[in-house]
């Protein structure tokens, strides 16, 4: 797994983004964003239409990437910089979907 920060409008996002096999073994990647609160111990993911968090496949890491970028673009407003890894986190986070839409 790999993660990634940056950016978006004035939101602070992070985007996991983990490999996977579909059924006939072909290797996927699956992007998943969330927002970051102001401490950073709480991490909003975006829920699909199940309430289970968003996620965005492509064949390679950085087209997953660039996929959750779009979104968050989308949703928030431009990126203002390129995604710097995420630092490895000492302190648990707590994972939990966006309650409202923010703008």
């Amino acid at each position: 797994m790999s993660a990634f920060e940056a950016t978006f409008g004035s939101m602070e996002c992070y985007v996991r983004v983990e490999p996977r096999s579909n059924a006939c073994g072909e290797m996927l990647f699956a992007a998943t964003p969330f927002v970051i609160s102001g401490d950073w111990n709480l991490f909003n993911w975006f829920p699909d239409s199940a309430g289970a968090p968003m996620e965005f496949l492509a064949g390679g890491e950085d087209a997953a990437l660039a996929r959750a970028a779009t979104f968050l673009t989308v949703r928030f407003g431009s990126q203002h910089a390129q995604f710097v890894k995420a630092p490895e986190r000492s302190t648990p986070v707590v994972l939990k979907p966006l309650a409202s839409p923010t703008t």
